[in-house]
């Protein structure tokens, strides 16, 4: 091949794309679904379940435009089963793209295993297609994945990450739902959730929600979460989450207290019947042969040329997250 490709997501699968629009031959390798992150456990399915949110709370203001819904029922369920179709149709559209301009794409892990620039790089395809491939270039577009913490005890059951809240088969609306993190992925999680029911209690470690954002935008998120009924617990420092076998528990001290001093400090304890911990996302770069050709990376990330997104190692790119 001209080049392999390992990660089928918006990177990958656009950079697979663009490529053989030049004439090259693109081994396109992908673990999951094609789509990445984006189109299967982010952007997509999140807009997908917001926009049925959005028709909820239109259909609460529609006696503003004279017109009366005395009933409706909600429906997670069938929202849940229209966001899988929207993905599905997304997904099988970039496999048509992708058979279109003749790329091939394997369906399994792929780590690079030896080679360099001048003889080509070996990467092995492990899972559904078992096997060895030699590209003249290889780019590396892995995404991410849910950042995890060890006190947080996910356990995909109660304690959740946004993979396990938008997966096909979750169908659940909680009475109760604590989510920790209160940026984007924590307050969209929030409004959603709130329309269909549940009662949402958001734990933020900063002094408030999306605080990277302006503080005029803040201001209305806070208006909209006091109408809605969404409470947020600002400045609290999460020291354990646990699965009580009904429901869920955080401990939580005031996040300005040393972490030193943590264990003798005055605690809050939140419960619920399931927990979102949503703290942001890690990236990808673990198991894909890296140590082998010496990729230099720093706290997870693979430094490339800023210029060029080229790694350490001449003739392997690093793209994305």
């Amino acid at each position: 091949y001209d080049l392999a490709i390992i990660g089928g997501g918006p990177g990958g699968y656009h950079a697979a794309i663009r490529t053989a629009q030049y004439g090259a031959k693109v081994a396109l390798i992908e673990k999951d679904k094609l789509g990445g992150t984006c189109l299967n456990w982010g952007c997509i399915p999140t807009k997908a379940l917001y926009a049925s949110a959005h028709l909820v709370e239109k259909i609460k203001e529609a006696h503003e435009f004279g017109i009366e819904i005395s009933e409706y029922n909600l429906d997670f369920a069938k929202a849940v089963e229209r966001k899988n179709k929207i993905v599905e149709e997304l997904v099988g559209g970039i496999e048509q793209l992708e058979k279109a301009w003749k790329n091939d794409v394997y369906k399994g892990h792929g780590k690079i295993i030896g080679g360099d620039i001048n003889i080509g790089f070996e990467v092995s395809v492990e899972g559904e297609n078992n096997a060895v491939i030699k590209a003249k270039r290889v780019i590396i577009a892995t995404g991410s994945s849910p950042a995890l913490i060890p006190a947080f005890n996910i356990d995909h059951e109660r304690i959740l990450t946004s993979d396990d809240i938008l997966h096909p088969d979750f169908k659940t609306v909680p009475k109760r739902l604590l989510i920790i993190g209160a940026g984007v992925i924590g307050c969209e999680f929030a409004n959603i959730f709130t329309r269909f029911g549940s009662k949402v209690s958001i734990l933020e470690y900063l002094p408030s929600a999306i605080a990277t954002e302006e503080p005029m935008i803040v201001k209305v998120l806070m208006k909209k979460f006091e109408k809605l009924g969404i409470e947020l617990y600002a400045s609290q420092n999460v020291l354990s989450v646990e699965n009580t076998g009904s429901g869920v528990k955080a401990t939580t001290c005031d996040a300005s207290i040393p972490r030193d001093q943590t264990d003798s400090a005055e605690k809050s304890i939140y419960e619920a019947d399931l927990c979102l911990v949503s703290i942001g996302r890690a990236k990808t770069s673990k198991d894909l042969g890296l140590e082998t050709l010496s990729i230099e990376t720093d706290r997870g990330a693979i430094k490339v040329n800023n210029d060029t997104l080229e790694t350490s190692v001449k003739g392997i790119y690093a793209i994305g997250d």
